[in-house]
């Protein structure tokens, strides 16, 4: 089994780091009854927290994904309604912690147009 860590720390202007995030990803062997090759194809139409020890998306990372959309000058309900759209999801109650990470990662990387890995705010 193949797994790889990544760390996000987000730093203050001053250097300080005001929050980490350690993303661990690890490839899953495919079943056996046939399904294993679509069960990452139909990953969006599923709720994700259902995957994942079904813990769901904390307070800290639904306010820093609002943080990162404010940061792009999407606010409120569009704010709210893109995430949903990212997601894949009717209510981001059904988003996991695991994909929320990923989801942060994924929308720092664009932000600042790096690889999202010690970027600042």
């Amino acid at each position: 089994m193949i797994r790889t860590e990544k760390k996000i720390d987000v730093v203050s202007p001053k250097g300080e780091i005001l929050v980490s995030f350690r993303i661990t990803e690890s490839e899953v062997p495919a079943s056996n009854n046939g399904n294993g090759s679509n069960r990452n194809a139909n990953s969006r139409t599923q709720k994700p927290h259902t995957q994942h020890n079904g813990e769901t998306m904390t307070d800290a990372q639904k306010k820093f994904l609002f943080r990162i959309c404010a940061d792009q000058g999407i606010e409120g309900e569009e704010a709210h309604a893109k995430l949903k759209e990212l997601f894949g999801v009717e209510s981001l109650k059904d988003v996991s912690k695991f994909e929320a990470s990923k989801m942060i990662e994924s929308m720092l990387a664009e932000t600042k147009g790096g690889n999202g890995h010690g970027s600042s705010l």
